[in-house]
């Protein structure tokens, strides 16, 4: 039998984590919206009746917790998944706590910083959302400054470049930043499993350029070696030319660092398989994926990630594994990124509550108030503490090996 436990064998996970559409489900509270965002103009309601829902909402005293994800693009199988967490969150406190309730508005942003912009514009100006939850590196640093602006409590529950614990006070990482995944990750591969001679595939942005640098220092301070750094374009999803390139390298280990992975990982990895490259593949905790875990290529794949203990009895953990049970079986596991997102609609009620039971009006600066005088929130998978930044939270990590399709264990 499989252990409720994130950092323990996960099997069939690709059929787990592709549940959800883009359709919002009426959990526990039942109400919820969605926008499409395009570069071209405003974000377009996507809802029958919407205003006759934001009236209602506002006049129950909901609040509006919305969600910037892509889900079109080359990372749309991140945005369901992640979704899937927020309205797991929203089940949860409706369940443990009716007194606040949640309405729930997504907004499609491709994965993109302008279309995630024009996104949470709308999410500020006409939802009026209170929390917002987002993910990758360069639409977080996109649309920060915004909430920033209006006060809006913003989490981000998978992008991974160190710039994200400096965007904003009200910007809040419900996840390992770099180099912490990185620094674990490292040191295993290049002193213990003495694979020294390194490729890095990276997208050509902030979190690409950082991973590399990290990387490259590390390596070569360890007497390693990079034989091979191959730039991309974030939106890239055709990998022949690369993979012709690693061909002739043939490094022993080749690092992913793709801002928007998804199914450029699975992608790469099959052509470059194709080419010949038997070399192990190495990223962050973003390389899982149920892309990546259906993929017999991916065999090998060490990666650095959240160690979450789903065994814990305490209230939300065992909530919310009986509600993922509940629709999911008890032998397929939830991935971390479900159990963030579940956190982030989880720590918004807390602190809603707070705000409210001190007789104040809940708005960015008494949301804010409150996190700091709480600090630490016993949330899905363990008990986290703010640290000192205000931005962050103490995070257990792990190693993690893909066995083969749909199997993941911790390394030993």
């Amino acid at each position: 039998m499989l252990a409720h436990r994130l950092g323990r064998r996960i099997r069939s996970l690709a059929a787990v984590m592709l549940v959800g559409t883009i359709a919002v489900a009426a959990a526990g509270c039942g109400s919820g919206s969605q926008h499409a965002a395009g570069p071209g103009g405003p974000a377009e309601s996507k809802t029958s009746n919407s205003g006759e829902t934001k009236a209602a909402a506002a006049k129950q005293g909901e609040l509006t917790f919305g969600m910037v994800f892509p889900f079109s693009g080359p990372a749309a199988e991140y945005g369901t998944i992640f979704a899937e967490g927020v309205e797991l969150g929203q089940e949860l406190l409706q369940q443990h706590d009716p007194s606040v309730a949640m309405h729930l508005v997504r907004v499609d942003g491709q994965g993109l910083p302008d279309p995630s912009t024009t996104g949470m514009q709308q999410l500020v100006s006409v939802d009026h959302a209170q929390f917002v939850a987002t993910a990758i590196t360069s639409v977080s640093s996109a649309i920060a400054p915004v909430g920033a602006r209006s006060h809006v409590l913003m989490f981000n529950g998978g992008g991974l470049d160190p710039s994200l614990a400096e965007l904003s006070p009200y910007f809040l990482n419900l996840v390992p930043l770099n180099p912490q995944q990185f620094d674990q990750l490292l040191p295993y591969v290049v002193e213990k499993r003495h694979l020294k001679k390194m490729a890095v595939v990276y997208s050509n942005d902030a979190i690409g350029t950082s991973t590399l640098s990290q990387t490259k220092s590390y390596v070569e301070s360890h007497g390693g070696t990079i034989v091979k750094a191959l730039s991309i374009a974030p939106e890239a999803t055709d990998f022949a030319a690369q993979a012709a390139q690693l061909s002739i390298a043939q490094p022993e280990v080749i690092e992913i660092a793709l801002s928007l992975g998804g199914t450029q990982y699975s992608q790469l990895m099959k052509q470059v398989r194709e080419a010949g490259v038997k070399a192990v593949f190495i990223g962050a905790q973003g390389i899982n994926t149920p892309s990546v875990l259906s993929l017999p290529e991916a065999k090998g794949t060490l990666y650095a990630g959240e160690s979450l203990d789903m065994t814990l009895k305490t209230w939300p953990t065992s909530a919310f594994m009986e509600a993922w049970e509940k629709k999911h079986g008890s032998k397929e596991q939830p991935s971390f990124y479900v159990a963030n997102y579940a956190n982030a609609v989880l720590m918004s009620g807390e602190l809603a509550k707070q705000v409210r039971e001190e007789g104040k009006p809940v708005n960015g600066e008494t949301l804010l108030a409150a996190l700091h005088s709480t600090k630490t929130f016993e949330l899905v998978g363990g008990e986290v503490t703010l640290n000192s930044d205000g931005t962050t939270f103490q995070l257990p990590t792990a190693l993690f090996e893909f066995k083969g399709v749909n199997d993941v264990a911790p390394v030993q």
